[in-house]
Formats: C-alpha cells, structure tokens, sequence
C-alpha cells in the first residue's frame, strides 16, 4: 500500500490516510485508491497510539499489509482426547489418534507486515529494505495493542 497523503485531526486525533493499493487482476495488477481512517485511542505508557504511527507516515512510504474482511472465520486442527474409562483399548501401544476441525473464531482487520519509509528520495529500494533486513526506523515498533482492542 502506497501513502498518498495524511491527516490527523488535532481534537481527535484520529488519522485520515490516503493511499494506493495493488489488487489481482486479470492480466495485470489494479492499482485501487482507498481512504483509511483510523481512530485514536489512548495507549498505555511510554507508548504511542496507532493512530500516531500513521501520521508519522509520508507521502510514497509504502506498507506491506495483509487485510481480512468480512470476519473470516479460522479453523484449527485439534486431537480428539477419548474417554480412558469404559475403553478395553486404553493401555494398548499402537493407538491411532484421531483429529478434528474446529472454528477457533472470526478474524478481521489490516495487518502491517512491513514499513518502507524513504523511497522517494532513494528513488529505489534497496536489496537490504527487500528483505526486511533494513534499520530503518519503523513507526509501528512501539505501538499498544491490547487484546480487547482486537476484533476476533
């Protein structure tokens, strides 16, 4: 995801981003503009919000993201524990375990996977910044989470 450009209202601090995306298309990418806005909410100390890293972002900064819509359910593969009590079976060596699918929830959201900051002036981006092996400063390093914050 490009950054085109952003905003972060001074009474709210909620931050308006403009960017650009590459979707799949049939012969060649789509290039799609998308406007994100993301909403302040007070972290805990000596952090900084979400909202604040993406105002520190600049015009070109690119974002490698991974997005989920639509609350996307996610499975889990577990192993079906049997009952020891009533089973003749229990204390045999070769027992086969058997396996289950189960929903562990929904998933939604946009994950950030990367940051590179600074291309424009670069004009390219190096072997280093490819491989995410760069020392690059990441906005998004010192960033609160908390689990109830989470949408799934």
């Amino acid at each position: 995801m490009g950054i085109k450009s952003v905003y972060q209202e001074e009474e709210s601090k909620d931050t308006k981003i403009n960017a650009a995306f590459l979707g799949y298309g049939k012969e060649r990418s789509q290039v799609y503009d998308v406007e994100l806005t993301v909403y302040h909410k007070e972290p805990e100390e000596g952090k900084r919000s979400i909202a604040e890293a993406f105002a520190n972002l600049n015009r070109l900064d690119i974002l490698v993201v991974h997005g989920i819509d639509n609350n996307r359910a996610e499975f889990a593969t577990v192993e079906v524990e049997e009952q020891e009590e009533d089973n003749p079976f229990a204390d045999v060596d070769e027992k086969v375990k058997s396996y289950e699918q189960v929903s562990t929830g929904t998933k939604k959201g946009l994950e950030i996977l990367n940051v590179f900051t600074g291309t424009y002036a670069k004009n390219l981006l190096t072997e280093e910044e490819i491989t995410g092996e760069s020392e690059q400063q990441d906005p998004f390093s010192n960033v609160s989470v908390s689990d109830d914050e989470l949408p799934f």
